[in-house]
């Protein structure tokens, strides 16, 4: 069964807890020029072991908001 774009970004936020796809993927570059900056999958798959592993902890431990620019 394949998923739909809709059904992975369920997939994937279920497993973040305090960021969101888009906004580690936002760029005003890409907006300005029109660049669709929507990752390929392995990237979305190496940006959620990023954010369940070192940027959900660390916003935890931090107690607050963490910005990723």
């Amino acid at each position: 069964m394949r998923l739909t774009l809709q059904q992975k970004k369920i997939r994937i936020m279920a497993k973040m807890k305090h960021f969101t796809l888009e906004e580690l993927t936002k760029s005003q570059v890409a907006a300005r020029l029109k660049i669709d900056n929507t990752p390929p999958e392995e990237a979305r798959k190496q940006l959620v072991a990023l954010v369940t592993a070192v940027l959900d902890p660390l916003r935890e431990a931090w107690g607050g908001p963490v910005t990723v620019t």
